[in-house]
């Protein structure tokens, strides 16, 4: 857990609680149906099961979980760098590029998470903070991303999303 706090929305908190371990039981179950000639099978399986156990290890542990926040951090003052460099509203200028809608995806689930104070207005990185705004704008974005078949719970970080 985030040892400075789970700012995720309530209803998401509530639902991957302990989801983690619900995969675990659910894979050591199916591993029981596989049968003998299903090799290549079993070994996903495993593989899998792998990485859930990991996965549980690692978000259990407060220290990762600030390693985690410090990389974002780094990588969104990286973006801010970026775009103090541009010579327009976007990453390329003023074209509006593959990488835009990459970052546009992250910040937008980032927001929504409730880490957007990585940039916010008032932080050092107010530059993202706006161009966050400006592809949040996006008539294309919001309707693939934010409001698309209602792929996302209402959160209380992203004000236009508690409307529909």
């Amino acid at each position: 857990q985030n040892p400075e706090n789970d700012h995720r929305p309530v209803e998401l908190a509530y639902a991957l609680k302990g989801i983690n371990e619900k995969k675990v039981i659910a894979l050591k179950r199916a591993m029981r149906l596989i049968t003998e000639d299903d090799d290549e099978i079993m070994k996903a399986y495993e593989n899998k099961l792998k990485k859930t156990e990991a996965a549980i290890k690692f978000i259990n542990n407060g220290e990762n979980m600030l390693a985690v926040k410090k990389s974002l951090q780094a990588s969104v003052s990286s973006l801010n760098d970026l775009l103090s460099k541009s010579s327009g509203p976007w990453i390329c200028g003023d074209h509006f590029s593959l990488a835009d809608i990459m970052w546009g995806v992250s910040l937008f689930r980032m927001r929504w998470l409730g880490v957007g104070d990585l940039f916010s207005k008032e932080s050092s990185c107010w530059k993202v903070s706006e161009y966050a705004d400006r592809i949040f704008a996006r008539r294309n974005f919001r309707e693939a991303v934010m409001f698309w078949f209602r792929a996302h719970a209402p959160s209380p970080y992203i004000e236009e999303m508690n409307t529909f």
